[in-house]
């Protein structure tokens, strides 16, 4: 990488330090946006999850989807209970508690200085999930090309097949 700190994988092409998942579609990472490489790295990395969520369905696989777990932890809980044979203890709650979950709104988590860094910035609650998301997919298309657009829309569309909507 370009970063001591950053202990990521990544691949050199042409000159150019590349993350390792941009292996095989190098030149179309290299061409893209900054908006648009983040659309193609997320759909590239999330096709692995739904591939695996497929392929693991006669293995002892247990997927949590982030969104429904910090919003409503409760079932997701007594699933990983029964799943590691465990039980949660006063530290499990307490250490949720301190990561802000149950949560009220899907981005209602830390204010670190590191998510800050990334474009994160802590919101009021002032409008339904929905509203977040209708607002947020309609700046993705204003920021993105086409292409990446429709990647992202079927990205959006394998994840509620797989897991549903986490929000109505």
């Amino acid at each position: 990488g370009n970063d001591v700190r950053d202990l990521s994988m990544w691949i050199r092409f042409s000159d150019n330090a590349l993350p390792w998942f941009a292996a095989g579609w190098e030149e179309k990472y290299l061409s893209a946006t900054s908006y648009d490489r983040v659309i193609y790295s997320i759909k590239f990395l999330m096709d692995y999850v739904f591939k695996a969520h497929k392929d693991c369905s006669d293995m002892v696989v247990l997927f949590i989807p982030f969104e429904k777990f910090v919003l409503e932890p409760t079932d997701y809980m007594s699933q990983l209970d029964n799943f590691l044979d465990a039980r949660f203890s006063a530290k499990t709650i307490k250490y949720l508690k301190k990561q802000n979950v149950p949560r009220k709104f899907i981005g209602d988590g830390l204010n670190k200085k590191i998510y800050q860094r990334y474009g994160f910035e802590k919101q009021k609650i002032t409008k339904s999930h929905l509203q977040d998301y209708s607002e947020k997919l309609i700046s993705a298309q204003k920021m993105a090309s086409p292409y990446a657009y429709d990647e992202l829309i079927d990205c959006i569309n394998s994840y509620e097949l797989t897991f549903g909507r986490w929000f109505e």
